[in-house]
């Protein structure tokens, strides 16, 4: 096995938490990560403190500084100067945890300091509800002094060296993993470290030492086992504080914040296309709801206040996710939109869709908003404004798409004797007759990943869009074969110029997947054909691709309209029924394909 350590220079400071009345701050060195065959097993950190600071961290045994688990001092007592140096190694129980965020040393420090560096009253918030000691595997305790294990402290004097070690320091990995040892497992790891600290003789008093030592030793690692939870897909369990899960969030997102003094609430900015505002992510534990808020920029005057207010009545009548408010006092004027989470948990996801869904109504309307309030323009005129704007978008998109569609008769060639993967893979892409639009044509998981690169991630997350495109596009390739250039540069234009919320999302990947469901029907009765001969045109076989076309039509209707469709409140019920009929008829295809004989009796593909 093949062992390796890598370091990382720090040289700078990093506030470390016992509880929310008490936190330190020392001066970081190197953090090291230790690998066993490419897997990491270890996370050390090697920080200085002061001998005054040292005294109350050996008072109240800080990073697990226990009298019983330390070996004698090596050369006389600390003095009261130069600083002390620490070294010590997080739980194994807590290393997943840094690993979500990190995969060398220099990504872990950065990590590490990132957390640090966030406001101390939002470690301090947090503490306070009990986060820690509720939820382990929160981030933050990670910055807890009970996470780190104490493997050696020593002091540089003009005499020399002296200082001491831990037991900690005399256990391997596997002794230290969540896993419950045995008690000769422990004698082994411990052997080494009685030598030091009876110089290999015990006395009475020694053994009586030496029994407090096992007694700590085995607690610890009976709380180690206790302590550790059993894996989970989520991170975000249900006993999660909604505080902690949008820390979370706006933390792994990206997102530069500054938590609100006395709130829980967080403070964010951001820059649409059509400027710049802040928002608000605020968590109300007790009715178990989370609210987030864009502000528009300018507030409006006393004599525009009914107009704003007007404006806002018809635009939220075309909304579904969310809602504009005004404050008649002020004139502030915000979109929200929330959730209440009563008895569920508050995911990433969730949490996400309310963010994104919201900046992206608050740019679209933010223009009209402000002619509103600067101008005499009326609050029908701009609402009818943005749906000209809307329409326009969608017609000079339409143009551009209709000039990439691949042309039926190039189609039909592409799927006539297939002779290798690659044609094979063409012949899945062929479509019915009519042009189908692109988003007829890629997956709902594609249709998904390029709505996230191209219109959720923010500009400054550029290596993260790069690397979710080009895999999309690997995918496409490695789908349709030549076909898969084409379609992708298609669907990249696509969703590089046509934005649309993600209620609206989700919709097109239902209607997407039953365009693929049906395109697939059509494929296989066709497919039997050429198998067992031709069918009559009135045969129930060419009647059902007949139905299938058209049905595949419908849908390709919906698909080119979807992505700038206002979706008015009855709209979206009309969607969701229409997308159940269409299930239904699909259902009844699916039975009919799987009952099509395999080996038919002569003349029965004509009947």
């Amino acid at each position: 096995m093949e062992v390796k350590t890598e370091n990382y220079q720090l040289y700078t400071e990093l506030i470390l938490h016992k509880s929310s009345s008490f936190s330190i701050t020392v001066h970081t060195i190197t953090l090291s990560l230790t690998r066993q065959d490419d897997n990491i097993i270890e996370c050390h950190l090697t920080f200085c403190v002061t001998p005054e600071l040292y005294q109350r961290i050996e008072t109240e045994a800080l990073f697990n500084l226990k009298p019983e688990l330390r070996t004698p001092l090596t050369n006389g007592d600390f003095q009261p100067s130069p600083d002390i140096q620490i070294e010590a190694i997080l739980k194994p129980d807590l290393l997943p945890l840094l690993l979500e965020n990190a995969t060398n040393a220099d990504e872990a420090a950065t990590y590490l300091l990132n957390l640090s560096q966030q406001q101390p009253e939002l470690i301090s918030e947090i503490q306070k509800n009990n986060e820690l000691s509720e939820n382990p595997k929160s981030p933050y305790s990670l910055l807890s002094t009970e996470s780190w294990l104490a493997l050696s402290v020593k002091q540089q004097q003009e005499s020399g060296e002296t200082g001491y070690r831990t037991f900690w320091s005399y256990a391997s990995p596997k002794t230290l993993s969540g896993e419950t040892p045995s008690s000769e497992e422990i004698s082994e790891s411990i052997t080494d470290f009685f030598k030091d600290l009876v110089s290999g003789s015990l006395n009475a008093t020694a053994k009586e030492f030496a029994n407090e030592t096992i007694g700590a030793i085995s607690s610890f690692f009976q709380e180690l086992t206790q302590d550790t939870p059993e894996p989970t897909p989520d991170n975000n369990t249900l006993t999660q504080p909604i505080f902690q899960a949008i820390v979370n969030f706006f933390t792994q997102d990206d997102w530069p914040f500054t938590k609100i003094q006395g709130k829980l609430a967080l403070r964010l900015g951001y820059k649409g296309e059509n400027g710049k505002w802040n928002c608000y992510a605020e968590a109300r534990e007790k009715e178990e709801q989370f609210v987030f808020y864009s502000v528009c920029p300018l507030n409006a005057p006393e004599t525009q206040r009914m107009a704003v207010a007007e404006f806002i009545a018809r635009a939220n009548f075309g909304i579904v996710i969310g809602n504009f408010e005004i404050d008649f006092s002020d004139g502030e004027i915000r979109y929200k939109t929330s959730i209440d989470v009563e008895g569920d948990r508050l995911s990433f996801a969730l949490i996400k869709q309310l963010v994104y869904t919201n900046i992206a109504t608050m740019d679209e309307y933010l223009p009209e908003i402000m002619s509103v309030i600067s101008t005499d323009v009326s609050a029908e005129k701009a609402i009818n404004q943005i749906e000209i704007i809307t329409n326009t978008h969608q017609s000079s998109d339409e143009q551009k798409q209709l000039l990439s569609v691949v042309p039926a008769d190039e189609q039909q060639k592409l799927a006539v004797n297939p002779s290798s993967q690659a044609e094979i893979q063409q012949q899945k892409e062929k479509i019915p007759e009519r042009q189908s639009h692109i988003l007829a044509r890629i997956t709902p998981d594609e249709i998904g990943q390029l709505h996230q690169a191209l219109q959720m991630l923010e500009p400054y997350q550029r290596k993260q869009t790069q690397a979710i495109v080009e895999k999309v596009k690997r995918l496409m390739i490695a789908r349709l074969g030549d076909l898969g250039t084409e379609v992708f540069n298609e669907a990249f234009t696509f969703f590089t110029k046509v934005k649309f919320p993600g209620i609206i999302l989700k919709l097109i990947q239902r209607y997407s997947r039953m365009a693929a469901q049906t395109r697939l029907f059509i494929q296989k009765l066709k497919d039997w054909i050429k198998q067992y001969g031709e069918a009559a045109d009135n045969s129930d076989i060419n009647l059902a691709i007949e139905d299938l076309e058209k049905l595949f039509g419908r849908i390709n209707k919906r698909l080119e309209e979807l992505p700038t469709d206002k979706l008015l409140s009855e709209k979206e019920l009309i969607y969701l029924l229409e997308i159940e009929q269409f299930r239904e008829q699909l259902a009844f295809f699916d039975r009919f394909v799987k009952n099509l004989p395999e080996n038919p009796p002569d003349g029965l593909a004509s009947s």
